[in-house]
């Protein structure tokens, strides 16, 4: 009889090891993301949307409806 081997837990419980890292990943990375954009913008560069997801951007907000997305931009 062969015997199943099990894919190291993580320390959230029952999720695999692998999917509790990447994760933990996501959420850092957006978190890093977001703090970035609200506590350190740069003086000397042209303003930037606000994002939630790194390489998304605002993608998603622009492509439902572009002249609404670039009013807005403007306004702000």
């Amino acid at each position: 009889m062969a015997s199943l081997e099990v894919a190291p837990m993580s320390f959230l419980g029952r999720i695999p090891l692998a999917v509790s890292t990447s994760l933990m990943l996501v959420i850092g990375t957006v978190f890093l993301t977001v703090l970035q954009q609200l506590f350190f913008r740069k003086t000397h560069e042209p303003p930037m949307v606000f994002h939630w997801f790194p390489l998304i951007g605002s993608a998603v907000t622009y492509g439902q409806d572009p002249v609404k997305f670039f009013s807005t931009c403007q306004a702000k």
